[in-house]
């Protein structure tokens, strides 16, 4: 997430249009950079979503339809934040909406890992409406960050470094040993 926020900040222009001034590095940098922040945000998106239940139920112990309503509401508010960005999006700026992204998807997270007094559920919620907004915006700026001519093969690999994310961070997420260990509330 932060090297979201960096590669934003440093080289996305909030709302530019295409010039010699947006887009930096050779061949590889940039386009590296790009890559891997697709895998690690999609990897994010699924894992989060994939293994919360578990978390959820194993490890907090509540009911299969209560955990189930929780994660159909991350995988809601992924969806539904990305159709309002659709809607208002272009009012609002890519810089303030992975902004917000950023600092939602940290509140979240840490809300759904500390858990206090059982609310760490409403901490997921917040995270797929987080993550909502970085994944299309990402690939609307990438064009201002590699050139127009560039783009479309750009966008390519970076789908693909998407689904290699979402492939990865799931295995990951779930050959680990216990989820009795990944939040401070569960307890021994």
């Amino acid at each position: 997430m932060l090297a979201t926020v960096a590669r934003v900040r440093s080289r996305g222009p909030s709302s530019a249009p295409e010039s010699e001034e947006t887009h930096h590095g050779g061949p590889g940098g940039s386009v590296l950079t790009l890559l891997g922040l697709f895998l690690h945000h999609v990897g994010i998106e699924v894992a989060a979503g994939q293994w919360s239940y578990s978390v959820i139920t194993e490890s907090r112990k509540m009911g299969e339809v209560a955990a189930g309503i929780w994660v159909a509401l991350y995988w809601g508010g992924l969806t539904g934040g990305r159709l309002a960005l659709g809607l208002i999006g272009d009012r609002i700026g890519p810089r303030t909406v992975l902004h917000f992204s950023m600092v939602g998807s940290v509140v979240g997270s840490a809300v759904f890992w500390w858990n206090p007094a059982g609310a760490g559920v409403v901490g997921l919620a917040v995270l797929g409406i987080s993550l909502a907004g970085v994944f299309p915006i990402l690939v609307a700026l990438t064009p201002n960050w590699v050139g127009e001519e560039r783009a479309p093969v750009v966008i390519g690999y970076q789908i693909a470094a998407a689904a290699a994310g979402s492939a990865i961070f799931a295995v990951a997420a779930e050959s680990r040993p216990s989820v009795r260990y990944m939040s401070p509330s569960a307890g021994a």
